[in-house]
């Protein structure tokens, strides 16, 4: 989307929305669930939460759009700052060929961002799966003050994350 959707000057500023955006989210996430499990029980809360991720999976279907000129409310004057700073050819219209694979694996930088990725990913996982649990269960936290401090790394991240900090 940032690819196709975003002029290439403002793609650090989207990309930091974007980060700082998904943190938030999933800061807010935790006392939310919790309330509604204490309020509603928990299949209420799943049911929700499931629920609104099906909702907004069927408004991007019908919605969203791969390019921005297939989309009825760009106008040309967004198309043309879109496209500003893009090489005039674009990748769907070239012929790519076979895929360099050995050349691609003797990247070392490919490689540096595939580890980040996986260690960015396992503490995702931590904080997601297990923190909560590990401060309610193991810590002695209420049910309700565990799902408000389990937010913490996710506002950090929101924090760290903030428009104007990451460029490309």
């Amino acid at each position: 989307m940032v690819a196709n959707w975003i002029a290439p000057g403002d793609r650090g500023l989207a990309m930091g929305i974007a980060a700082s955006g998904s943190a938030f989210g999933a800061a807010l996430t935790p006392p939310l669930i919790v309330w509604i499990m204490m309020t509603l029980g928990w299949r209420a809360a799943f049911y929700l939460a499931g629920g609104v991720g099906i909702f907004l999976a069927l408004f991007c279907y019908w919605f969203a759009t791969d390019r921005p000129a297939d989309h009825s409310w760009v106008n040309a004057a967004e198309l043309r700052h879109i496209a500003q700073g893009l090489a005039p050819t674009t990748v769907q219209s070239q012929s790519l060929g076979p895929i360099p694979w050995k050349a691609l694996l003797s990247r070392a930088d490919l490689w540096f961002l595939t580890a980040s990725y996986f260690v960015l990913g396992y503490i995702i996982y931590i904080y997601f799966s297990w923190f909560y649990l590990y401060l309610v269960n193991v810590r002695g936290f209420s049910v309700l003050s565990g799902g408000w401090y389990s937010t913490a790394p996710f506002l950090a991240g929101a924090v760290n994350f903030t428009p104007g900090r990451l460029a490309f």
